[in-house]
């Protein structure tokens, strides 16, 4: 149960600033790439949430 309110947890907060950073439009390389993970990462708080709570 704690992992499940970890994640919720983590849905809620951390997302929302992943998916800001993945929009931002950055010039320099690094920046770029660190863009690019932030939107490859974003969905999966939210969809592990969802996996662990359909598993309960």
């Amino acid at each position: 149960m704690a992992v499940v309110t970890t994640c919720w947890w983590a849905s809620w907060t951390v997302t929302p600033l992943l998916v800001v950073a993945s929009r931002l439009s950055p010039r320099h390389p690094a920046r770029a790439r660190a863009a690019h993970w932030a939107g490859r990462i974003a969905p999966l708080p939210p969809t592990v949430t969802i996996l662990l709570t359909l598993g309960l």
